[in-house]
C-alpha cells in the first residue's frame, strides 16, 4: 500500500530535486566549451533558413511557413517543416497571422524563455498567468521581475475564491490520491480561471511553452496541434531539451524561478488538465 506524503513535503522535495537537476545542467553548459551565444543564435537561424530554402520568405526575419489555412489543412506536413525551424521563426510566423494571440505561462522554471520570445517577436500577444493562489513567494517575485524586465502584456487570472476562503470551505489542498477532491480543486484553481481567460481574450492562436520531454502525454503532441478552444495551439520550443532552455536563459541573461510548485500537478510528468482538455 502506498503512503501519501503531505503536499508541503512533496513541494519541498520537488524544489530540491529541481535545483539539483538545474545545477547538473549548468555544469554541463559550463564544461562543454560552447560557442558564444551570438554564434549559436546565428547558426540556429541559418539552419532554419536553409531547411526552409524552398519557400519564399514574407520578410528577411520570418520563415514563410505557409498561410494559416494551408497549415490547418495539413498539420502533419507543417509540423515536419517546423521541426527544422527556430523558435524565433515560429513565433514570428505566429505574429504575422493576425488576430488575437495568447501565451499561457506558469511563471515556473524556464518560463522566461517563452516570455522573452514573445517580448522580442510578438509583443502584442496577450500573456495569461493563472495564479492559483497557492504559489511560492519566489514565484510572485519572479512574476514581478519578469514583467518589469520584458514589459509583457500580462493578464493575471485568479480563482473565483481566494485560497483562504477555499481552504476554509473545502479544506486544505487534497492529495492526488484523493482523485475526486483533487479534480475539483484543479478545476477551481486552474481550469476555471483559464477557461475564463479564453472566453474573455478569445485568442485565435494559443502559444505555449510545453516541451515533448516533459511528460508521456506531451510526447504525443507536436509543435502545432488542434485544440477546440482556439484555432491552433503552437509550441515553439516543443523539441527543446532542458539544456537548450538553460542555454537560452544564460545567453539572454534572463531570471529564472527554481522555487516553483504547482499543487494541481504535484509530480513531474503529471498533467493538470490544461493541455488534455482539448
Amino acid at each position: 500500500m502506498s503512503v501519501s506524503r503531505p503536499i508541503a513535503q512533496v513541494s519541498r522535495d520537488k524544489v530540491s530535486r529541481d535545483q539539483t537537476e538545474r545545477t547538473s545542467y549548468e555544469g554541463s553548459y559550463e564544461d562543454s566549451n560552447e560557442k558564444s551565444c551570438e554564434e549559436t543564435a546565428r547558426e540556429r537561424y541559418k539552419a532554419g533558413v536553409e531547411s526552409l530554402s524552398g519557400d519564399v520568405f514574407a520578410d528577411p526575419d520570418a520563415a514563410a511557413i505557409g498561410s494559416f489555412d494551408t497549415v490547418l489543412d495539413d498539420l502533419a506536413s507543417a509540423n515536419d517543416q517546423l521541426a527544422k525551424a527556430s523558435a524565433e521563426q515560429i513565433v514570428r510566423w505566429v505574429a504575422q497571422q493576425g488576430g488575437p494571440i495568447m501565451l499561457s505561462t506558469s511563471m515556473g522554471s524556464g518560463s522566461a524563455v517563452m516570455l522573452h520570445l514573445i517580448a522580442q517577436h510578438a509583443p502584442n500577444a496577450d500573456v495569461v498567468w493563472v495564479d492559483s493562489g497557492y504559489n511560492t513567494p519566489d514565484t510572485y517575485r519572479f512574476a514581478e521581475t519578469i514583467q518589469e524586465e520584458l514589459a509583457i502584456k500580462l493578464h493575471v487570472y485568479t480563482p473565483l475564491m481566494t485560497a483562504a476562503y477555499r481552504d476554509a470551505v473545502y479544506g486544505p489542498i487534497p492529495l492526488v490520491d484523493d482523485a475526486e477532491r483533487h479534480k475539483v480543486f484543479t478545476q477551481q484553481v486552474k481550469l476555471e480561471p483559464f477557461e475564463r481567460a479564453i472566453r474573455e481574450l478569445a485568442p485565435r492562436i494559443w502559444l505555449t511553452g510545453i516541451r515533448s520531454e516533459e511528460s508521456d502525454y506531451r510526447r504525443g503532441l507536436n509543435i502545432l496541434t488542434r485544440d477546440s478552444r482556439v484555432d491552433l495551439k503552437v509550441a515553439p520550443i516543443f523539441h527543446w531539451k532542458e539544456i537548450d532552455v538553460q542555454r537560452y536563459l544564460r545567453c539572454h541573461k534572463l531570471p529564472d524561478n527554481l522555487n516553483y510548485f504547482d499543487p494541481t500537478k504535484v509530480f513531474a510528468g503529471r498533467e493538470c488538465g490544461l493541455h488534455t482538455a482539448a
